[in-house]
């Protein structure tokens, strides 16, 4: 089980030296770089840049649960002037693009002269990848996907992964578990808005297994009572979210705080094991497989517009609901189906365009299982994959709504 937490840490940080520790600038360079890094703006900027990235990276319901981080992590600019200098330019974009959706002749400045720098440094006749390096072409990534330029963000991630490949794989980031994360992060949530492969991980080099031993029965999930025979990998998967939901869930009950990187190398896994497996279209293993991915995603991804920008994640949603009224009808597929209808829901189709579609389904299924209100209905999805801290108020609000619209009827 992942490890529950009531203090605060300091292994969680957004930023990392880098490898040269050997490099120790003089006493009037530190100086200089302290003075560079905290005057006016670039005082701001840095930790501004860290809180708006950190609030990005979880819906916020989740990021509650987690152990909060502490600002050790600006020493490190004190060691490292092209460290320093790099976060600072990209800081100071990421605010534009975050803001105002757009790249400002400002902002274009920072990226151009973070540009010129970074080819300037693999230029050189014997480069060192070090981390600043991969700090600023993941940034460069974060920053055109957050614009919605897909083309050239694919470029920097690809870029990012040729960097890695050359440092050593990811394994070489292992003891910089924090920037190993965020690349995957990116690499994942860029492939799951494009619909395309993750780069960093694939079938031939992560293991199938699980993350958890679960202490609970096969026979009792509903992947084995669907499935048969069930794909094991995929039941790998159903066994970690499972258990990391319980996770969340008794963090939340019993106020203490989840390890921010158990969570995220967990969630991190499962991804990466989703997003890489592959069933027939029609297959009821697809449907538990892109279902899965959107809840995770509920979890793992926090942006104002989901279905704008997870279009496959929806379409496999689509899907998935259009398969499930090929099903016999019983007590599986309406429970099934109830469930599938709820995560589509609170992730990716949350838009009015969805929202009768789904009603209509979700009143035709409370129907067949004769529940009257939300607290039955919850009763059921608490039998799947479910967490009361990221689902329970949108899903109210739904099934309320759904209730209140046939009482006025």
């Amino acid at each position: 089980m992942a490890e529950l937490r009531s203090k605060r840490t300091t292994d969680d940080m957004f930023i990392l030296a880098t490898d040269r520790d050997s490099i120790k600038p003089d006493a009037s360079a530190r100086k200089l770089i302290r003075r560079h890094v905290m005057k006016g703006k670039n005082r701001k900027a840095v930790p501004r840049l860290l809180m708006v990235m950190q609030k990005t990276m979880y819906p916020p319901a989740i990021h509650a649960t987690l152990i909060p981080r502490d600002n050790s992590w600006m020493e490190d600019l004190k060691s490292d002037p092209l460290y320093a200098d790099t976060i600072i330019e990209t800081s100071q974009t990421y605010f534009h693009v975050f803001q105002h959706r757009v790249l400002k002749p400002d902002a274009l400045r920072h990226m151009n002269r973070a540009l010129v720098h970074l080819q300037g440094k693999l230029g050189e006749a014997s480069p060192v990848i070090t981390d600043s390096i991969i700090f600023l072409v993941l940034a460069l990534g974060m920053l055109m996907e957050e614009l919605g330029d897909f083309e050239t963000a694919r470029k920097h991630i690809r870029g990012l992964h040729q960097l890695i490949k050359f440092r050593g794989g990811m394994k070489a980031l292992g003891e910089k578990r924090a920037l190993q994360i965020k690349c995957c992060r990116l690499d994942l949530r860029f492939a799951m808005k494009t619909g395309s492969k993750p780069l960093f991980f694939n079938e031939d080099n992560m293991s199938q297994e699980p993350y958890f031993a679960s202490s609970r029965s096969q026979s009792a999930k509903p992947m084995h009572e669907m499935c048969d025979p069930v794909d094991h990998r995929l039941s790998n998967v159903w066994n970690d979210l499972e258990e990391l939901s319980l996770e969340i869930n008794l963090a939340h009950q019993t106020g203490r705080y989840l390890s921010p990187h158990v969570f995220q190398e967990i969630l991190i896994s499962a991804h990466y094991r989703l997003q890489t497996l592959e069933f027939a279209p029609c297959n009821l293993h697809e449907l538990f497989r892109v279902t899965m991915m959107a809840f995770s995603a509920t979890m793992f991804i926090s942006c104002q517009d989901p279905s704008a920008h997870y279009g496959c994640v929806a379409m496999g949603l689509r899907q998935a609901l259009l398969k499930l009224d090929t099903l016999q009808e019983d007590d599986r597929q309406l429970r099934l189906s109830l469930w599938v209808i709820m995560i589509a829901r609170v992730s990716v189709l949350d838009q009015r365009s969805e929202t009768a579609g789904l009603q209509n389904r979700l009143l035709k299924v409370m129907k067949a299982l004769r529940l009257t209100s939300w607290h039955e209905t919850r009763q059921v999805l608490k039998g799947f994959l479910w967490v009361n801290l990221a689902h329970d108020q949108t899903a109210k609000s739904f099934v309320d709504g759904a209730l209140n619209s046939v009482a006025n009827a």
